[in-house]
């Protein structure tokens, strides 16, 4: 009986440690894909090196907006799966019965991508399967690999710039102010000492003259206001005049009438 158990035990033994197994695959792809200004579907090729043998792969890919995987070859023959999507990434394999897969292994994957902005696809990990016994034991490779997707004349839309504030208008200074040169008065040189002569003379006819008109509009002056204020005294006294006669004429006959009436009433007592 122990030696039926012990038995067991060591059959199960290796099937439970299979799933442990590991391999260290190496993944390789390009690090940046360059698009033309129409170009519409591009290929990554993706390379698995494993030295020891195993019976296939499965790849995650992760892919920017509006980036698709469209389909999915291998450069060794066997069964393969996929492209699907699940859980926000896209699934592919390639895989066989035993383990007959060694070396490098690449798959070409055909993407199609039609936007004008610059996007990416992303290798987010490599499963490798290999068959011990019966069981199948499972590497994952976290690869988590990033590519960019650069696309040539893309239009980058830049944000709508703020206006600028304006300023208040400042008062400039006077001093400030530039003021226009003033034209400088030349007076040419005359070529003999008699030019310069009669230069002068006229020049002293016309400060005369000059000095002449202005006296006689300082003395003009004072005789029209003279005029004009004797006869503002002649208006006066005859306003005065007639005021003075008419009062006269109104007292001799208030006086004429009075003494009228006395008569009168003296008249008719009698």
């Amino acid at each position: 009986m122990k030696k039926s158990i012990c038995m067991m035990v060591m059959v199960c033994l290796p099937a439970l440690l299979a799933p442990l197994q590991c391999f260290a695959a190496t993944v390789n792809s390009a690090a940046e894909i360059s698009l033309e200004e129409s170009q519409n579907e591009f290929s990554l090729s993706v390379a698995v090196e494993q030295p020891e043998a195993y019976a296939g792969a499965e790849f995650a890919l992760g892919c920017g907006e509006g980036v698709e995987v469209k389909s999915v070859s291998y450069s060794e023959d066997g069964m393969s799966a996929g492209p699907t999507e699940a859980r926000g990434l896209t699934w592919f394999s390639f895989f066989s019965d035993e383990n007959e897969y060694a070396g490098t292994v690449t798959a070409d994957v055909r993407l199609a991508y039609s936007g004008e902005e610059d996007s990416y696809v992303e290798i987010d990990r490599v499963k490798l399967y290999t068959i011990e016994g019966g069981s199948v034991s499972t590497a994952v490779n976290s690869v988590g690999r990033r590519i960019p997707i650069t696309r040539a004349d893309a239009v980058v839309v830049a944000p709508p710039e703020e206006p600028e504030a304006e300023l208040p208008e400042e008062e400039t200074p006077l001093s400030d102010v530039p003021v226009p040169p003033q034209p400088v008065k030349t007076e040419a040189s005359p070529e003999t000492p008699d030019e310069a002569a009669e230069v002068a003379d006229s020049g002293a006819e016309r400060d005369a003259e000059s000095l002449e008109l202005k006296s006689i509009s300082e003395e003009e002056t004072p005789l029209t206001n003279d005029i004009q204020s004797e006869g503002d005294n002649r208006l006066y006294s005859g306003i005065l005049l007639a005021l003075f006669l008419a009062s006269l004429m109104v007292n001799l006959l208030l006086g004429y009438l009075i003494i009228k009436r006395r008569r009168h009433s003296d008249e008719a007592s009698a």
